[in-house]
């Protein structure tokens, strides 16, 4: 069925004992592996009732339908995004640049496995649908708040919007970033990884930002980083 307000996301029954918090457990560990294994497509009620070894009846009386799921996941997932940006940037120590900052907060991100062929498929499903995307919208612009914030109070030049801007171009950068490094050999990888990096820094640069005096430089991508 078709999802038409936003309580059509909510669950249909709050776990409240250990046994029912197991078996919603078992739902979202299913979709996850799915969308790991298979992508989005996979995705299906009975496709993640085979794999969490529940009738399809039970995954009705937690969601109503798979959307609700695939929201619940990925809203988690904003949100322990934001979390972690929060403990990187609060408290920070005012002279360490955005860019040291930033790449802080994208490591923590890989290391806590927020950034996944899981997370992709969650974007590239957002990106298909209106309604996951206007109910994951305004967690991704309080994220862009946040970095325009920072980006102020650490010398940015540029006004509001130009930052937002920026700030919106970095994200799709780093999205355009996973898809290529998940399907690319070792060395190309890397060499992404690089390329990112190298652009991250001239988005930054463009902030007017203090960034260790960077140049775009060529021999920048050939380096030896560990």
């Amino acid at each position: 069925p078709e999802v038409k307000n936003s309580t059509d996301f909510m669950e249909r029954r709050q776990p409240n004992q250990e046994r029912a918090q197991k078996t919603k457990d078992k739902i979202l560990g299913a979709v996850q592996t799915i969308l790991e294994d298979t992508g989005i497509d996979g995705v299906t009620i009975r496709s993640i009732a085979k794999l969490a070894g529940i009738s399809v009846g039970t995954i009705y009386e937690y969601f109503p339908n798979k959307q609700a799921i695939l929201f619940y996941i990925y809203e988690k997932r904003l949100k322990d995004g934001l979390a972690v940006f929060d403990e990187v940037y609060e408290g920070a120590d005012p002279n360490r640049t955005l860019f040291d900052l930033f790449a802080e907060f994208r490591r923590r991100t890989r290391e806590e496995k927020l950034w996944t062929r899981a997370y992709l498929e969650l974007r590239n499903a957002e990106e298909r649908d209106p309604i996951l995307h206007g109910y994951t919208q305004d967690m991704e612009d309080q994220l862009t708040e946040r970095y325009v914030s920072m980006e102020q109070k650490r010398g940015a030049v540029l006004d509001e919007n130009q930052l937002t801007l920026i700030a919106r171009f970095a994200h799709q950068v780093d999205h355009v970033n996973m898809r290529l490094q998940l399907d690319a050999t070792t060395e190309d990888r890397v060499f992404y990884g690089r390329l990112t990096t190298e652009i991250f820094k001239c988005l930054m640069a463009f902030t007017g930002c203090p960034v260790d005096d960077y140049k775009p430089l060529p021999e920048n991508l050939l380096r030896d980083q560990e």
